[in-house]
């Protein structure tokens, strides 16, 4: 009981500024990043997003992203910008999904649109960025029809699977579940 007190009693003086470790280090909770988004974010339904599918796959136009505020500190951010109702994706699923990439300086990196498909992939194999994967997953798995915009530090954006990402940049991604394939999740 007195090591939960002691651990209570010390974190706040690393959050409260003049307090532990030095001004560098120092990040009230307030300026830790947030995706600010105004209102509740609405509901659409898997199967309205599939009937609207061009014969490319894809669906709707592409997305901004909305710039997050305050500090990354190494942390993955996700936030839901349209509710999914319909499958909801877990690991060992294969999912489809169409995608914007974009830097922290708003710059486009990578796009489903732009590559004329979407990109499907099997959760949990490492197939994709791994920050993508568990942006997907981690706090509330995406429901098909979701769209959430997933801000990766930089540590969880390495690899070539969505174009050319700076060595140590993070990235924003504005993803869209299009399907969940049910008959693969297990």
């Amino acid at each position: 009981m007195q090591k939960s007190f002691l651990i209570i009693a010390i974190l706040p003086a690393f959050l409260i500024p003049g307090c532990g470790g030095n001004a560098a280090s120092r990040v009230r909770v307030s300026e830790l990043l947030e995706i600010p988004i105004s209102g509740k974010p609405p509901f659409r339904y898997e199967k309205e997003v599939r009937a609207q599918e061009k014969s490319n796959g894809l669906t709707g136009s592409e997305p901004k992203p909305i710039m997050p505020v305050g500090v990354l500190e190494g942390r993955l951010v996700e936030q839901v910008l349209i509710y999914g109702l319909g499958y909801v994706s877990e690991p060992g699923c294969k999912v489809t999904i169409q995608y914007a990439a974009f830097s922290r300086a708003g710059k486009k990196i990578a796009s489903s649109w732009e590559e004329g498909r979407p990109l499907t992939f099997t959760l949990g194999r490492g197939e994709v960025l791994e920050g993508l994967e568990q942006g997907m997953v981690r706090e509330e798995p995406m429901e098909g029809g979701q769209r959430r915009e997933i801000v990766i530090p930089s540590y969880l954006a390495q690899g070539e699977d969505l174009g050319h990402i700076p060595e140590g940049s993070s990235l924003i991604l504005v993803v869209d579940l299009l399907r969940v394939q049910v008959q693969t999740c297990g």
